[in-house]
């Protein structure tokens, strides 16, 4: 997280929650976890306070050094914590393109919260993958010495309600969560997971932010490509990247933000829905479109809207690609061999359609997670 420190602060400097809060933010700097801001004035009363240890005194004085690179992160980053003296109580406000959450110094007595971020996610894989899309988006935005630092905190189900909550009403660190949407299509509703976590999050404890994905789940982020090269020889998985393929070049591309790629599609499923269903009505009118891509589908059902065999169903829209699809790709991706797959080759596999959606998950978890190398000071 950017970690602006207002000029409050360099007025307050006889005040030992200040001066502590200060030797804190100053030690997570030195570990990488955080990127600091303040304005050369400031950062000077700072060096030259002589309550202040000398480490921490030495890092403010690197950061004074490299005060211009520091600059324009305040135009980069679409969320930022400033740091001021006052007990006020915590708050936010929404300057231009940046939400600014103020918080007063003495929540930083405690070193907790110069900890890593917490991430919640599905589980490991999730999060792995969630930051190799922040990494590329720092490539496609030429931003250099910035680490993407998170803390993997297990969710899935009503276990993600309850570790957001916990980590939420804690105030003691800084915590995002990203949520599959589990939307069937694109007016269905969100799933229950999802719902329960944004019911129970509180705007006026803003150390957290939960984010509910614009897609159906994780899997529906992964480049067909990526697919492609991971089912290189298995005939079933490629059935269903070139179903994917065929599709993302038709005039419905957006249905693969909602296909369940792991499961794959019949059209049973469809026809058994109630017909007032958002999934049933979306996928009914999608598939006027579909019905060229080269499936088998059932044209009496189809005429109907009636499924003939129900549980039996045995027309494939499509094949899916296995539940441990996820893992198999961040495998492949962290893989050390000499074909292995670097930022700049996973970048070229996201298409257009994919790549405002990187570009969206990119910025935000940058923002609450940017970190950097490791600042060494004298002891």
């Amino acid at each position: 997280m950017l970690l602006v420190l207002e000029e409050s602060l360099a007025k307050a400097l006889n005040q030992d929650t200040v001066l502590e809060a200060l030797e804190n933010i100053a030690l997570g700097r030195r570990e990488g976890k955080h990127l600091i801001f303040a304005k050369r004035r400031t950062l000077k009363s700072f060096i030259n306070c002589p309550a202040m240890s000398k480490r921490a005194r030495q890092v403010y004085s690197k950061l004074y050094e490299n005060l211009p690179q520091m600059q324009g992160y305040i135009q980069t980053f679409i969320r930022r914590v400033e740091v001021i003296a006052s007990d006020i109580g915590l708050s936010a406000r929404v300057e231009e393109h940046c939400k600014v959450i103020t918080i007063p110094a003495n929540y930083f007595c405690d070193s907790a919260l110069i900890q890593k971020t917490v991430f919640i996610a599905e589980n490991l894989d999730d999060a792995a993958f969630y930051k190799t899309i922040a990494e590329i988006y720092l490539k496609w935005k030429k931003l250099k010495g910035i680490k993407i630092l998170l803390e993997p905190y297990l969710g899935g189900g009503s276990t993600t309600e309850k570790a957001y909550k916990l980590i939420q009403d804690s105030q003691e660190r800084f915590c995002l969560c990203f949520l599959d949407s589990d939307k069937k299509s694109p007016h269905s509703p969100i799933g229950n997971t999802a719902k329960s976590v944004m019911d129970i999050d509180n705007p006026n404890q803003p150390f957290c932010e939960c984010f509910v994905i614009n897609v159906r789940e994780i899997e529906n982020f992964i480049p067909t490509r990526l697919y492609s090269q991971l089912s290189a020889g298995d005939p079933n998985r490629m059935k269903c990247v070139n179903f994917l393929e065929q599709l993302e070049r038709s005039s419905i591309a957006e249905a693969r933000k909602y296909l369940d790629i792991k499961k794959g599609l019949k059209l049973g499923e469809i026809l058994q829905a109630s017909s007032n269903t958002s999934f049933s009505k979306d996928w009914m009118n999608w598939l006027n479109y579909i019905s060229p891509l080269a499936i088998k589908v059932s044209k009496q059902c189809l005429n109907n809207e009636v499924c003939m065999r129900e549980k039996n169903c045995d027309c494939i829209i499509t094949t899916g690609l296995g539940e441990n699809i996820l893992k198999a790709v961040v495998e492949l991706i962290e893989k050390p061999t000499k074909d292995k797959l670097t930022k700049q080759k996973i970048a070229e596999m996201v298409d257009q359609l994919l790549k405002a959606e990187w570009e969206h998950l990119g910025e935000i978890i940058v923002a609450w997670s940017c970190g950097t190398l490791k600042m060494s000071t004298a002891g």
